[in-house]
């Protein structure tokens, strides 16, 4: 009865390692597939996911990673990106004031940040401000209605990867 105490506190322990372990590794797979742009968005997310399972924050963005392996198109870390975007204020709220501004708006200015690196066009900059603008406001009110939670927060990640997909599209 007394030893049951410490072996929860060994198995959150444990949670706590595995999980940051597979951030290490999801970070090393985008790095070596995608790319550092790729394995920074993800350090960030992994960073933010801290406390929460970092499987369920990476599912919908690996599937794009896959398909830029698949496809080699680089417009591919847009969709990736967003989904990181709508995902983070989920992951850090109740920690920070304003989780939307901080990680939604922090998300899409690193992401921008990296474009410009890339040499990216005022153009192209311009219409992946603007659909990451309007994709976050818009899931920032649809969240009022989908409500709380992992399934929540994964389905809004993939919803917005597909609208950021859909808005490079057109």
């Amino acid at each position: 009865m007394v030893c049951r105490r410490p072996l929860v506190s060994i198995s959150r322990s444990r949670n706590k390692s595995v999980s940051f372990l597979f951030g290490l590794l999801a970070i090393a797979v985008a790095a070596y597939f995608g790319g550092w742009e790729w394995a920074l968005l993800t350090l960030v997310a992994s960073a933010c996911s801290f406390r929460q399972s970092i499987v369920s924050a990476l599912s919908v963005s690996f599937l794009w990673l896959a398909l830029f392996c698949w496809s080699g198109d680089r417009r591919l870390y847009f969709p990736f990106a967003m989904q990181f975007a709508v995902q983070i204020p989920f992951l850090i709220d109740g920690r920070v004031a304003r989780p939307w501004i901080l990680g939604g708006g922090g998300t899409v200015v690193l992401f921008l940040l990296i474009r410009i690196a890339q040499s990216a066009t005022i153009k192209v900059l311009v219409v992946e401000a603007i659909v990451a603008t309007v994709i976050l406001v818009f899931l920032h009110i649809l969240r009022g209605y989908l409500g709380e939670g992992t399934k929540t927060r994964v389905m809004a990640g993939a919803i917005a990867s597909v609208l950021a997909f859909i808005g490079l599209v057109f």
